[in-house]
């Protein structure tokens, strides 16, 4: 648990009302759980500046259309959304009829908790134009609510996969460190680092992480200022602009809620099978998959899954679990992650048989595949078992909205969660009939 500090979070609440501003007639969303630190930029702020909050129902923020409707019908001007939900919400706009109309009193949406891949912010910009603004945030809960931000600009332009982290606020200075806590220079990827007086004090009962994460390089200006090693590699421009390189040591961030992929791995060697690893893949949100080489004795692909079920608290639990004969390897016989996911995509499970897909099939296939990331989708496998989850299902549902169906619901996506059985639902709802499918 981190022990945060009262003059640390006085100076980013100070921060955000001078540069985002948050004044009377502001109207904020709060939709993040209360306990989560991201929401302290929700309502504890507009608070301070006397703007008002406006608290939105619990799951608000994945669904892309309900969100869009509760964004216009509450007239909110300042909207605050981990890339997840963003994603949801630019879905939902390809679908809107009336758009301009839907976002005409906001005029800001702030992004933070995950990576914000370039393609959903010129996707929104396509939709959207320039109003409302974007800013893109980020900050380690470590670090107090935000450190560096980056007002995007329109249009965005940057080459870049994923949108550059920002500039430091002030008060904050940023280093990238090599292994041996030496600054590097501008182009060179090592560890962010965070310098401020206005940090966490650390870990609450734990002396040893705090030192391992909390140091003095000997490069602070006073004895206040505090170095923040993050876990995430980057690099800096020459005008101080810091970039994005994914993490050093192995932890990911899902939803917001950051995973320690090593313990993942430790649940999934519980199970005792012959080799195991566990990689993520950079998307929108992470995908995590565990893969597992079986010994004599198993385990089954069911088996490994009720091992981690009963090791694992539920937001950590792997996408996607495949069984293969072997891991690639380096030369120092350590997993080679680089070339893991072609051992994942040569394993994956499909089961036989599939129907041929009709008109429908083939759409709502090329649609799974997408949300899914896979290359193919057996038409009777089921969309839980291929990796789906609660949020992914959202993206489904709104994806097929726009392309096939509106009138599809929530339930039915969730109901038949093959694409064979949810191609019939279509087919009856949109009047047609689904005789000549094959079972």
């Amino acid at each position: 648990m981190v022990a945060g500090q009262q003059h640390s979070l006085v100076h980013y609440i100070r921060w955000q009302i001078d540069a985002v501003g948050a004044v009377p007639g502001d109207r904020y969303s709060q939709l993040a759980p209360l306990g989560f630190d991201f929401s302290f930029k929700e309502w504890l702020v507009p608070l301070c500046g006397g703007a008002c909050v406006v608290v939105g129902p619990e799951g608000l923020r994945f669904d892309g259309p309900a969100l869009l409707s509760w964004l216009a019908r509450h007239q909110i001007s300042v909207c605050c959304l981990i890339p997840t939900a963003f994603r949801a919400l630019v879905r939902a706009a390809g679908g809107s009829s009336d758009l301009r109309a839907a976002i005409a009193s906001l005029r800001l949406i702030m992004v933070s908790g995950e990576a914000l891949r370039a393609e959903t912010v010129r996707e929104w910009q396509h939709l959207a134009g320039e109003v409302p603004a974007l800013m893109n945030l980020y900050g380690p809960t470590e670090s107090t609510v935000i450190k560096l931000y980056y007002p995007i600009q329109y249009p965005f332009r940057d080459p870049g996969d994923i949108v550059p982290l920002g500039w430091p606020i002030p008060g904050t200075r940023v280093e990238i460190l090599d292994e041996d806590q030496t600054p590097l220079p501008a182009g060179h990827v090592g560890q962010i680092s965070l310098i401020s007086r206005d940090l966490a004090a650390g870990y609450l009962g734990d002396p040893i992480g705090t030192s391992g994460r909390f140091v003095h390089t000997g490069r602070e200006v006073d004895s206040a200022e505090v170095t923040l090693l993050t876990g995430d590699r980057g690099l800096l421009t020459d005008d101080g602009l810091v970039h994005f390189r994914g993490r050093a040591d192995r932890q990911v961030k899902r939803h917001g809620v950051r995973i320690e992929l090593d313990e993942i791995e430790a649940a999934v060697a519980s199970a005792q099978p012959a080799d195991w690893a566990v990689v993520d893949v950079l998307g929108d949100p992470v995908r995590i998959i565990a893969v597992a080489v079986p010994g004599p004795d198993g385990p089954s692909s069911d088996g490994l899954r009720e091992t981690l079920k009963a090791r694992l608290p539920a937001h950590t639990m792997p996408d996607e679990i495949v069984l293969a004969p072997s891991l690639p390897k380096l030369a120092t016989g350590k997993t080679d992650y680089a070339r893991l996911l072609d051992a994942v995509a040569l394993n994956r499970p499909f089961p036989p048989g599939a129907p041929r897909p009709e008109d429908v099939q083939e759409s709502l296939a090329a649609i799974w595949a997408h949300v899914l990331g896979v290359s193919a989708i057996p038409l009777d496998a089921n969309f839980f078992e291929l990796g789906g989850d609660s949020v992914r299902l959202l993206d489904l549902l709104a994806h097929i909205r726009s392309a096939l169906w509106p009138d599809l619901t929530l339930l039915d996506v969730f109901t038949h969660g093959t694409v064979q059985s949810l191609a019939e639902v279509i087919v009856r709802g949109m009047g047609g009939s689904t005789e000549g499918s094959r079972t």
